[in-house]
C-alpha cells in the first residue's frame, strides 16, 4: 500500500497534534523500476476493483511478485486510525 508517505503517522498526527506533521514524507522507490531491475512482476492497482484480479493472479503464478496499491490513486480509507489517544502508552487498564 503506497500513499508515499507513512500515512498512519500522519493520521495520529493529524488526530493528536492539529494536523502538525513531521518526518512522515518519505522518499518511495518506483517499484515498477525496481522489480524489473531483479526480474521480479510487479502490478500497479489503482482501484479497488483491481485488486482481487491482481491477487488471483498473483496467487496463481509460479514465484514471488509485488503488487503496489496505489493508495493516492484510490484514496484515503473512510475512516482513519489514529490509533490509542495520546499518552496511553504505559497508562494501567
Amino acid at each position: 500500500m503506497n500513499d508515499q508517505a507513512y500515512g498512519v503517522i500522519e493520521n495520529i498526527q493529524d488526530a493528536q497534534y492539529g494536523s502538525r506533521r513531521h518526518y512522515s514524507k518519505v522518499a518511495v522507490p518506483e517499484f515498477a523500476g525496481f522489480c524489473a531491475s531483479i526480474g521480479m512482476p510487479h502490478t500497479r492497482i489503482g482501484a479497488v476493483d483491481d485488486f482481487a484480479p491482481a491477487l488471483d493472479a498473483a496467487l496463481a503464478a509460479p514465484g514471488p511478485r509485488l503488487i503496489e496499491v496505489d493508495m493516492c490513486a484510490i484514496g484515503p480509507f473512510a475512516e482513519s486510525f489514529a490509533g490509542p489517544p495520546a499518552g496511553a502508552a504505559g497508562k494501567e487498564a
